[in-house]
């Protein structure tokens, strides 16, 4: 579930309040409530005739005010992934094909992670019902690069801080469980970035080799997982 996070900062700010009582500025009975209002000036430092203010001994009385100042900052989620196929339809060779792109968006702290799955554990089969000519497996390598595509509506080349890529460059798969591609989990800031997938068949990997005759395929499942 993500988050839409909001910051309450609250300041206090203390105020010492200088309370003068300023000399022959009271009028009253001499003995209203016990206080001689009369001797007040008196009692207090010699009164300016200058026009200065009343200032030289004042009677001061520290207290508090206490202000509330809000502050909310607010950033929306942005979370995108998107993928594209191109068409590998036709023969593949021991050169580097483009099969894929896909493009990666996400500010969120919690992060995400792109997995790669193979259907095969990493070979081309034989389709069923077409072996006619003996054709077994054909081995390839995958090669999985940060970089723009013509087949995204977007691009991007910034992995966030702490984003982890070392499930891309120059692979085999030899299993069928995830390989994690990209590990974008507690990121320190953005990302937005663009990724090609190319596959090149390997020389004389297997008996039947990508030369040979035979109809082959493969599924490879990619999983973009949001935390």
């Amino acid at each position: 579930m993500k988050k839409l996070l909001s910051f309450l900062l609250i300041l206090t700010i203390s105020v010492a309040f200088s309370n003068y009582t300023l000399a022959n500025s009271y009028l009253g009975d001499s003995l209203d409530n016990g206080i001689q209002w009369d001797t007040v000036g008196s009692a207090l430092a010699p009164v300016a005739t200058d026009g200065t203010s009343h200032d030289e001994s004042p009677t001061t009385v520290d207290q508090q005010a206490d202000y509330k100042i809000e502050l909310t900052h607010s950033n929306a989620a942005v979370i995108g992934f998107e993928v594209k196929h191109a068409s590998a339809a036709g023969k593949l060779d021991n050169e580097a094909t483009v099969i894929a792109a896909f493009h990666v968006k996400n500010n969120t702290i919690d992060g995400f992670a792109v997995t790669l799955t193979s259907a095969n554990g990493g070979v081309l089969l034989p389709v069923s019902g077409s072996n006619f000519h003996g054709e077994t497996s054909i081995d390839y390598t995958l090669d999985i690069e940060k970089g723009p595509s013509a087949m995204l509506s977007g691009s991007g080349s910034i992995e966030g801080e702490n984003v982890n890529t070392q499930g891309l460059g120059h692979f085999n798969i030899t299993d069928k469980s995830p390989r994690t591609l990209i590990n974008g989990q507690s990121q320190g800031s953005p990302t937005d970035s663009t990724y090609t997938i190319s596959i090149e068949l390997d020389d004389e990997s297997s008996d039947s080799g990508y030369g040979l005759a035979g109809i082959y395929k493969e599924a490879l499942l990619l999983t973009y997982t949001d935390f």
